[in-house]
């Protein structure tokens, strides 16, 4: 949530149309926070124990970091939520089920939202007049070039160049960290 709220105060002149999306967005945000760590506590877990990123300098690559959750880290997540939400039904538990559908329904939200505000956002700010997926592909080799995780190490170059959005995101899904129950 706290990029989320630098991004609100940092892009400053947007259209006011951006900043009521954007209020929406970081509501959502909120609430998924708050179920979250509702749900882990009801299941026995203790929040402090868990390690939450904080990026040093949350102001930089403002446009960067909007365009990469919202086309990216909320656009990539869908399987892995439907996933999720399957297993918590098929094992009873109503309440983790319904809290991954709500936040399946907002990330098709933020994900318009990004849509929308994403071209606008690297035109004005930027200078770059590139299309919505000419930005989407340059963030995408960008990641696929700093490649910190090692995702792509089994690609060649060429096929580097040539993976699809479906593909990217099949290899970025978020690494879990194992927890021990109290």
């Amino acid at each position: 949530l706290d990029p989320m709220c630098y991004v609100f105060y940092g892009i400053d002149d947007m259209p006011f149309e951006f900043y009521l999306d954007l209020s929406r967005h970081l509501w959502d945000e909120s609430r998924h926070h708050l179920m979250g760590a509702r749900r882990l506590r009801q299941m026995g877990y203790d929040l402090k124990d868990i390690p939450i990123p904080y990026r040093e300098d949350a102001q930089q690559d403002l446009e960067a970091y909007y365009s990469g959750l919202t086309m990216f880290g909320e656009a990539c997540s869908f399987n892995r939520k439907r996933d999720s939400m399957k297993a918590y039904y098929s094992r009873g538990d109503i309440i983790s089920g319904m809290t991954a559908e709500i936040d399946i329904a907002d990330e098709r939200s933020h994900v318009r939202f990004g849509k929308k505000w994403v071209p606008l956002l690297f035109k004005q700010r930027l200078g770059d007049n590139s299309s919505l997926e000419e930005i989407r592909n340059k963030l995408m080799q960008g990641r696929i070039a700093g490649n910190e995780r090692g995702e792509f190490d089994d690609l060649s170059e060429e096929e580097k160049d040539k993976l699809s959005h479906s593909a990217f995101c099949g290899r970025i899904e978020f690494k879990y960290l194992d927890f021990e129950r109290p």
